[in-house]
């Protein structure tokens, strides 16, 4: 498993190697780890994985259903062998935006305010987009 972007908790990672690698440790600590690429085994062990989580109740002891990346944490828990790594620095960044699958905050939840946000939203990626090009200039 390759990660384009180490996450939100990089202080508690290993330093990169000298290719810009690190290995990720297995912990349930890991989240925001965006663009994964899957070879071909661990995608046959996860697959299997994600659907009996599936099929589980919600709380279950083996793990029921839940986010992506707990359910990715959960599996490379229970099978030490498949190894994951992220690139540093990373190589793609989420864009600011309301979230799917997290409660609205209240900002979200408040018509007019709702729109105010998306507005920040926006001027945010601007922002964002104006660093990146500055970056590659």
């Amino acid at each position: 498993m390759v990660y384009g972007n180490a996450g939100d908790n990089i202080a508690m990672l290993p330093a990169p190697d000298p290719d810009g690698l690190l290995l990720l440790p297995n912990t349930p600590k890991l989240i925001q780890l965006h663009l994964v690429a899957l070879a071909r085994s661990a995608l046959d062990i996860l697959i299997r994985e994600l659907h009996a989580m599936l099929s589980r109740e919600s709380g279950s002891p083996t793990g029921g259903p839940m986010h992506l990346d707990d359910a990715l944490n959960c599996v490379r828990n229970r099978h030490p062998q498949l190894a994951a790594l992220a690139i540093f620095p990373p190589i793609v960044t989420l864009r600011v935006s309301r979230s799917d699958i997290a409660p609205l905050r209240w900002f979200d939840r408040l018509q007019m305010i709702r729109q105010l946000a998306k507005i920040v939203r926006q001027l945010q990626v601007m922002a964002q987009d104006r660093e990146e090009s500055g970056k590659q200039g």
